[in-house]
């Protein structure tokens, strides 16, 4: 249709194999593709449209077309929309091409074109532009290269063996460079790829496809676990004091093989919902909880924990198999350079650290210097070569007392209650530390002995909330614990602008959705 070298190419749609062909078919061509995720508002969709300005945009349904064109106002760059699934609206700038798969057989003529559009490709060339999620400021749009995306793709392989036998269950976001990465080491290692739908369709999909791999946010094994808890317990008392037990087992337990008793009664039937094959589970894109990692280790599933962003390519460190540190992100990979600097910062040099910000080179002289990414995330190096990530440095929270707090850290301890799901930590500049909780329905209902507590101000729910931050705040610096709460009435959500599409905290965002209930924490302490 007329795309060529340099020509910006807009993907909107949701994982499926055509989102893999249609950025390949780009990429060949010298085009540079441009992700966002489907479950933008218009709103943010604005900035990659005016800042990319894309030629032509590729569609899912008619709905993201539509929110495409929202976006754009008169007068923007967009001047066709390819349409996978539907009919366009009439007058709407869009044509449909249904599946990609039985597109008409091109002509010798054609074939030629392409190839020498192949080979005019160069590992310098610009391949794809990845807008930040934004969690702290506007999205920046990181230039990668083929080369980038190649030496990462390269470097994974070196540290994980992949081959023809295994499968691969897609699940995270195509937008999301890290699936995107990894499904290019799996196509050069000849593994089959499977798309999962969803975590509602999860054990279906697992069970069909029966994968051998898997890539996961944390959220995404926080839900596993808490369906399979909550499965148990609809199955009756005496299942969910066995799941208990098991989950409370594998927890504690420091070894590698499962207690045979629960291993026949509760992991081995979670492991069969996943296919029953998985050799190997990666967890990347943000912090795995303490309890998550521990307890599917303990059930025989052990999830490896790595560490990436953007900017870098994305994957800069990884757990192995046979070398995995729970709390850790693993050694860097073969061919990545890891430095802290004095104040904690991660400073990497790869091949694969990105060519720079679209159209921002104050931003890109900021980020790199010498070769070496400032990654604005803390961490620590151990003498094995592990990576633990400590915080992020633009959300360290400096108290007008002056002391330096990470707030993940506590938000990590505060989630380790089986009785809250989501937590934030605020005190930038004030005298102490509150929190904003959002308790786990489920799980304060069954421990009031189902009396379901209202979030609204329910006094006995938030006694028993008071009990278990005042439990976290014993094993913290008296700087560092909580001195007021307030219970959440709604998650954090993409839809609400308080989580990144890739479901980080945007702390700032609820900050100043929730401005005046922070304050009067601070008029009354609650713990």
């Amino acid at each position: 249709i007329g795309a060529g070298r340099g020509d910006r190419v807009l993907l909107l749609m949701e994982t499926r194999c055509e989102w893999l062909v249609a950025d390949l078919a780009a990429l060949c061509l010298g085009a540079w593709t441009v992700p966002v995720y489907p479950s933008l508002p218009p709103s943010q969709l604005r900035h990659p449209l005016e800042d990319a300005e894309p030629r032509i945009a590729i569609a899912s349904r008619v709905e993201l077309a539509r929110r495409l064109l929202q976006a754009q106002g008169e007068g923007g760059s967009l001047r066709r929309i390819l349409l996978l699934d539907g009919q366009p609206d009439p007058g709407m700038p869009a044509e449909p091409i249904g599946s990609l798969f039985h597109a008409p057989p091109l002509g010798r003529e054609r074939r030629d074109a392409i190839r020498a559009s192949l080979e005019a490709v160069t590992p310098e060339d610009p391949a794809t532009i990845l807008y930040t999620s934004g969690a702290t400021a506007v999205p920046k749009g990181v230039v990668l290269t083929h080369a980038n995306l190649l030496s990462n793709v390269r470097m994974i392989l070196s540290t994980l063996s992949f081959t023809p036998r295994d499968r691969y269950l897609s699940l995270l976001p195509l937008a999301h460079i890290l699936e995107r990465v990894v499904s290019y080491a799996m196509l050069a290692s000849g593994v089959s790829i499977g798309y999962g739908r969803g975590i509602e369709t999860l054990a279906r999909d697992a069970g069909a496809l029966r994968p051998t791999v898997m890539l996961g946010v944390p959220r995404l094994f926080e839900q596993i676990l808490r369906a399979a808890r909550e499965s148990a317990r609809s199955r009756g008392r005496v299942a969910h004091r066995v799941f208990r037990l098991a989950e409370r087992a594998a927890i504690e337990r420091e070894q590698e093989r499962p207690h045979p008793l629960f291993d026949r009664l509760v992991y081995r039937p979670l492991r069969r919902r996943l296919g029953g094959r998985l050799r190997l589970v990666v967890s990347g894109g943000a912090p795995l909880g303490d309890r998550e990692a521990r307890f599917f280790r303990g059930a025989g599933l052990p999830i490896h924990e790595g560490y990436g962003l953007t900017e870098a390519g994305p994957v800069v460190s990884v757990n192995r198999p046979g070398a995995s540190r729970i709390g850790t992100v693993g050694p860097p990979l073969g061919g990545v350079e890891v430095r802290i600097e004095a104040d904690g910062e991660i400073l990497v040099r790869s091949p694969s650290v990105m060519a720079g910000y679209w159209r921002d080179e104050a931003e890109t002289r900021q980020a790199i210097h010498g070769g070496w990414l400032r990654t604005g995330d803390l961490g620590s190096l151990d003498r094995s070569g592990f990576l633990t990530i400590t915080g992020r440095k633009k959300d360290m929270i400096v108290t007008s007392g002056g002391k330096n707090i990470a707030p993940q850290a506590i938000e990590e301890l505060l989630r380790s209650s089986p009785l809250i799901e989501t937590a934030a930590v605020f005190g930038d500049r004030r005298p102490h530390l509150v929190a904003l909780i959002l308790p786990d329905a489920e799980a304060v209902s069954r421990r009031l002995g189902g009396r379901a507590g209202d979030r609204s101000g329910d006094p006995v729910e938030h006694d028993l909330l008071r009990r278990e931050i005042e439990a976290v705040n014993q094993t913290l610096a008296p700087h560092e614990r909580i001195r007021g709460f307030a219970v959440l009435e709604e998650a954090p959500s993409v839809e609400a602008g308080t989580l990144t599409p890739t479901l980080k905290l945007r702390r700032g965002a609820l900050e100043a959705l929730h401005a005046d209930r922070i304050a009067a924490l601070y008029d009354r302490p609650t713990v």
